[in-house]
């Protein structure tokens, strides 16, 4: 229970900090800039799940067998190196990709930078919250989730009036900064720095192809459901900035972000509190054991998330002028496919998690395949007849 109620206040707090970071960013920037910078990071999302998410989730289910046998300090080096190599090809890789889907950034050049530092700022922190979670510090974890969540509306009140003339670039430097300055933050706590020591018997790092190769079982599958995840939950943002335009983007962008946020984080508070003791009992634990834990898990999501969504859909109009500005009340009727959209969505979401405990990423993959292609293939058919509400409904 005390670990359910800190998940909880973590991730409560986040939300609220999660929507007092988009009515920063509306406020300073415009409904046009904020959907051009949505439009980037859902690129910074598609490399976080389809390359580094993978590796982040093999070393939290290696951590208790790192830590008995190598230690944590080899499992973070090994894993930190990793990233750092990806990072700097993915940089190179936003700048085309940038290119190719026409997102109004400015200069590329600098939009793909900075992109990729934020990348690599922000997969290297949540490496080591995810380790510090995995040793049961669930108090320490939620008190820095909280600290990340404020990090980047601090850093907008700060930076944002003095860089609201740069557009996308500007916005995207205060996102920057505050992740930068939340990673350093994190160097202070003695926990973090005691999980960054290595062994002095340990082997050393292993390279990252030798690493990908001892664990492509594991890791492949991982890689192919991010992609066809984010073509299921990105697509259709990317495919009304090409139809509709960034200022369309933005209004779909806002409205999903605030809408969508309050399913991802009781699903994320969920699998906080439970995957520990589910973790604990996919080894040694009687038989039949997991099953029925798991399925009370799932039974009280359900019953959360229906009634999450029924307050939302109620308090709809008051949300929107509370969070963004009137500009997005002319989007309002896309908010009931919004919510009973992202319901399913965070149910399945934690509905993977069996996917993981017992390494079945293969079965994953092909659950979110089958979704990710009716879902690019019914907004290409909804959009350009009905607009945002095609979108919404696809």
């Amino acid at each position: 229970p005390i670990s359910i109620a800190w998940s909880l206040f973590s991730q409560g707090g986040t939300a609220l900090l999660g929507l007092l970071l988009v009515k920063l960013s509306v406020h300073f920037f415009s409904v046009s800039t904020f959907g051009s910078v949505s439009l980037l990071l859902g690129l910074q999302i598609l490399a976080r799940n389809s390359l580094f998410g993978p590796l982040l989730n093999l070393a939290i289910y290696r951590f208790p067998l790192a830590s008995r046998d190598q230690g944590s300090g080899w499992l973070y080096t090994t894993t930190g190196q990793a990233l750092v190599r990806l990072c700097l090809l993915m940089s190179l890789a936003f700048a085309g990709l940038i290119w190719s889907l026409a997102i109004p950034a400015g200069n590329i050049g600098m939009a793909s930078l900075l992109l990729g530092l934020l990348v690599f700022s922000e997969t290297l922190k949540t490496l080591r919250m995810n380790l510090l979670h995995c040793q049961g510090a669930v108090k320490a974890y939620s008190l820095w989730i909280l600290l990340d969540a404020a990090s980047k509306p601090l850093a907008l009140l700060l930076l944002g009036p003095s860089l609201t003339s740069l557009g996308p670039l500007g916005l995207l430097s205060c996102y920057l900064m505050g992740s930068v300055a939340m990673l350093m933050a994190t160097n202070l706590d003695p926990q973090i720095r005691a999980l960054r020591r290595t062994n002095p018997k340990a082997a050393p790092a292993i390279p990252l192809l030798l690493w990908v190769k001892e664990h492509r079982a594991f890791l492949l599958p991982l890689v192919g459901a991010g992609l066809t995840g984010c073509l299921t939950g990105l697509s259709d943002r990317f495919l009304v900035n090409l139809f509709l335009g960034p200022s369309a983007a933005g209004l779909y962008a806002g409205l999903y972000g605030i809408f969508s946020m309050p399913f991802i984080l009781t699903a994320s508070a969920m699998t906080l509190a439970t995957r520990p003791g589910l973790l604990r009992l996919t080894t040694g634990a009687p038989e039949g054991l997991w099953q029925r834990e798991h399925g009370f898990h799932l039974k009280t999501l359900a019953l959360l998330l229906g009634l999450l969504g029924l307050g939302l859909f109620i308090a709809r109009t008051w949300i929107v002028r509370l969070t963004l500005s009137p500009s997005f009340l002319q989007a309002l009727n896309i908010v009931p496919g919004i919510l009973l959209g992202n319901a399913l969505m965070a149910f399945g979401t934690y509905l993977e998690l069996r996917f993981y405990l017992h390494h079945r990423t293969d079965l994953m993959l092909a659950k979110l395949t089958i979704g990710s292609a009716t879902a690019v293939l019914v907004v290409l058919l909804f959009l350009p007849r009905w607009g945002l509400v095609g979108a919404d409904n696809a």
